[in-house]
């Protein structure tokens, strides 16, 4: 018990070494700030450090390159394309970590076991602390892609009626922009970036390719090659999207009806287990505790 407190101490001394130390090279790295800039608030500059903390302690871990590229390729997928987003996300592993050994040497102190328990039960939670930001990677991808999903048919009829209007693609894309940023930001944020790649050096075509790469939704994958096609061929714009914003409402639609039809196999299990005994417990109680007071009372005579 000595041995797992000091431990824990020492945990706790070192994390705030480590972290005191990174927040006071931040500040003092950001002290040079010239007064024609706005004053921030004391809640953006403690998530600023806090931001800057974790990168650098994410730019402290080793690397290993064939990992980093895939979760750099997630990172982009759930949209976030900053070039630190790497080291950020690499800290905030580092940080659950710390914290999950953290909480399981605190539980380890009021719980009885041995000595070698406690340091399994402490390894099992930094490893787990360690591989739940990327759970929640994965969660945040595919919540991302279905919102890119259903906000695309919604796109697809403003660029038919910008394109139908006399619009260029270029045009188009810009107002279904600023059209889709409340509605559905996600899309918006894909739309402005084919822009801002446009308005560098990047072609219009890889500009195209590269949002089918930059999402994992097979249906904006088709828009993409779409408009790819149509940029190489010279095809009518307006004709294959209102063919396909067609497909999309009728997979949409199937796939509504099919969620529909599922509802009844999945209603069986809480049906069975939670509603079913409450049904049998209203219904027979009664006869229940009056049979056994019937019965009660025959005993007695």
């Amino acid at each position: 018990m000595h041995l797992l407190l000091i431990a824990a101490f020492f945990l706790c001394v070192l994390t705030g070494v480590v972290f005191v130390g990174v927040w006071f090279s931040t500040r003092q790295e950001s002290a040079g700030v010239t007064f024609d800039q706005p004053v921030p608030t004391e809640r953006e500059i403690a998530k600023e450090l806090l931001q800057e903390t974790v990168t650098r302690v994410g730019q402290a871990m080793p690397k290993e390159a064939k990992k980093t590229t895939r979760i750099e390729k997630q990172l982009e997928y759930a949209g976030y394309h900053h070039p630190n987003a790497i080291h950020t996300f690499n800290g905030i592993k580092a940080t659950c970590a710390c914290l999950s050994a953290l909480l399981a040497i605190i539980l380890g102190i009021f719980m009885d076991g041995s000595f070698d328990m406690a340091i399994m039960r402490v390894i099992a939670m930094a490893g787990v602390g360690y591989l739940l930001p990327e759970r929640g990677l994965d969660l945040m991808v595919r919540r991302r892609a279905s919102r890119v999903r259903s906000g695309l048919p919604v796109a697809l009829d403003l660029l038919i009626l910008g394109v139908e209007a006399g619009q260029s693609i270029d045009s188009a894309l810009m107002e279904a922009s600023r059209e889709l940023r409340n509605g559905f930001p996600d899309l918006a944020q894909e739309f402005a970036w084919i822009q801002m790649e446009m308005s560098t050096s990047i072609g219009r075509a890889e500009a195209f390719r590269n949002l089918g790469l930059r999402n994992t939704e097979p249906e904006i994958k088709r828009f993409a090659q779409i408009l790819v096609d149509c940029d190489r061929f010279g095809t009518g714009l307006a004709g294959a999207l209102r063919t396909h914003v067609r497909y999309l409402r009728i997979r949409m639609r199937q796939q509504a009806r099919e969620a529909a039809r599922k509802v009844g196999v999945k209603l069986v299990f809480p049906v069975f287990f939670l509603i079913f005994p409450s049904v049998l417990l209203v219904t027979l109680g009664p006869a229940v505790l009056q049979l056994n007071t019937q019965l009660a009372v025959l005993l007695k005579d």
